[in-house]
């Protein structure tokens, strides 16, 4: 009881504290300098993200030790947290539930069971996620838990999802990691529940659905390859980096409407024999990667059909089965590019002061994408950039070369960010603005972690 009481002073006396300090801040916030508006900002975060996590923990407690007396009213712990501290109960179920998830507890005999996700449980303890990215990777791990279970895969897969989504909270921004969820969704059940050919007749194909004031309306339904082509096509005819014959015209089409006539040219194209329009130094092709070691199981027909870990990689909508290259390879212009167990270029389909063709195809195979940082941008619509710069002394390979996007390209050569290739894949170091520690970080949206 001694202690409970501590524990309520000590809390009322933060809160005193902090109540005056927030009113200090509130007017002096204007006429701070930038940096001292930095650090009070990170500040304020850092509290209120430990707030949330306290409430997390409050509501777990009522959960474990039940509600007080004269509480009959009441059916369940989060209409009596609705009640008592005027929330929603959305937010009440929330709370309990990342508890459950995040936290650990007790069982009947006292015996410690830990959390179910422990890394972003230590991370919310110490202020370093947001309640709604906590609640995204939650929610995540939750359905990717689900299918593992339901397909008896390796449960190891998880713990590299969290350890990834751990990463991704820690340096980026939630509606990141929201396309982070989604690349894990895609690795992890990237081959589960595959269409039966009787569900392919029913929904695969492209459908004529009518005509309205001169517009004609289609749906289309593609399998996990289809796509690929298809985005490739449209890329081709809406790269920004393309260049057009009349430069005064101003392009007034919205995007929608360039991908259709990417489209319609690429088949009228076809139809006259033509070639598609260029797109970074080569024309239009499938980028299909595939690490060593998948590449030597599938020619010798290895019986691990249940292994979880797809390596292979499209360009443009991701992880894809190995076993599908196969069907690509029938049908487009594919160049193979395999990789080794730490990512490094072992070989390289052939097609040579700028970097070659080659070269830009060894780098669409590494980075797959802008390398910087929370960026999703398709390799096609990047430049190739010399980490060391050319005019410094830099050479023009695949060791000293990046995929940057034209807006990272540009915020590079400002000169706040560098880059490093310490380990065979571009690592960025942020302005202290951004991070005062100025911590290496890596594009974690192409380059999801390789299962052990």
């Amino acid at each position: 009881m001694e202690a409970a009481s501590t524990v309520t002073t000590r809390l009322e006396r933060a809160q005193s504290l902090l109540t005056e300090a927030l009113a200090e801040f509130a007017c002096h916030a204007a006429s701070l300098t930038s940096q001292d508006l930095l650090l009070a900002s990170d500040f304020i975060e850092k509290i209120s993200r430990q707030i949330d996590h306290s409430q997390i923990i409050a509501a777990s407690a009522f959960e474990s030790i039940g509600l007080p007396e004269g509480s009959a009213q009441f059916r369940d712990v989060a209409g009596f947290l609705q009640a008592r501290l005027r929330i929603t109960r959305s937010e009440a179920r929330r709370r309990l539930e990342l508890g459950n998830k995040v936290l650990a507890s007790k069982s009947l005999i006292g015996a410690e069971i830990p959390a179910r996700y422990p890394l972003l449980g230590a991370l919310s303890s110490q202020g370093a996620v947001c309640k709604l990215g906590l609640k995204i990777a939650v929610d995540a791990l939750d359905e990717a838990t689900s299918i593992v279970s339901r397909h008896r895969n390796s449960p190891e897969l998880l713990s590299q999802m969290e350890e990834s989504l751990a990463q991704g909270l820690t340096q980026h921004h939630p509606d990141f990691v929201k396309q982070l969820c989604k690349r894990w969704s895609t690795l992890v059940d990237q081959d589960g529940q595959a269409p039966s050919p009787s569900e392919l007749r029913q929904r695969q194909g492209l459908f004529r659905r009518g005509e309205y004031r001169g517009l004609t309306h289609f749906e289309l339904w593609a399998d996990q390859l289809q796509p690929e082509t298809l985005l490739t096509v449209i890329n081709a005819g809406t790269n920004p980096r393309k260049q057009t014959s009349d430069s005064s015209h101003a392009e007034d089409r919205s995007r929608p409407q360039q991908q259709l006539d990417s489209v319609i040219s690429a088949l009228g194209s076809a139809l006259t024999a033509e070639v598609l329009p260029g797109t970074g130094g080569h024309r239009p092709q499938v980028h299909v990667t595939v690490d060593y070691r998948q590449l030597l199981a599938e020619i010798h027909e290895s019986e691990n059909e249940s292994a979880v870990q797809q390596r292979s990689t499209a360009q443009f909508t991701g992880p894809i089965g190995a076993h599908n290259i196969r069907t690509i390879a029938c049908d487009a212009e594919l160049i193979p590019v395999v990789l080794g167990d730490t990512g490094e270029i072992l070989d390289v389909g052939r097609r040579k002061r700028f970097f070659s063709r080659s070269q830009r195809a060894a780098l669409v195979a590494r980075d797959q994408g802008c390398a910087f940082p929370s960026c999703s941008i398709p390799s096609s619509w990047c430049e190739a950039h010399h980490i060391r710069w050319w005019q410094h002394g830099g050479e023009t390979s695949t060791s000293n070369g990046v995929l940057l996007c034209s807006h990272h390209h540009h915020l590079i050569h400002q000169g706040k960010w560098s880059i490093e290739n310490r380990t065979g894949r571009p690592e960025f170091r942020p302005p202290p603005w951004i991070d005062p520690r100025r911590t290496l970080i890596r594009n974690s949206y192409h380059q999801i972690p390789a299962a052990a």
